[in-house]
């Protein structure tokens, strides 16, 4: 899934805080323009926890791309990606 714009991400961003119970950072390191996170997303059950990396790319203090990683197999049958990444 290919988002682009700022209100296309915030969109997404307030959809996904709505389907979370909590997030926990696991680690956090930085180089240059870009900085990675790992985490753990409680999703609730029937999904549960989600283990996530994201690796954000900077251009003049602002994010420029961000590059999420996680195993989608949980979603599958509980949670469409739409749920999240587009508009309803």
């Amino acid at each position: 899934m290919h988002l682009t714009g700022k209100e296309a991400v915030l969109e997404a961003a307030k959809r996904f805080v709505n389907l979370t119970k909590g997030l926990r950072v696991r680690a956090k390191f930085g180089s240059d323009d870009k900085a990675m996170l790992t985490y753990d997303v409680d999703f609730g059950e029937p999904i549960g926890i989600c283990r996530t990396a994201v690796l954000m790319t900077f251009t003049d203090g602002l994010i420029a791309c961000i590059e999420l990683f996680y195993d989608a197999r949980p979603f599958e049958k509980n949670l469409s990606k739409d749920a999240i990444f587009s508009s309803r």
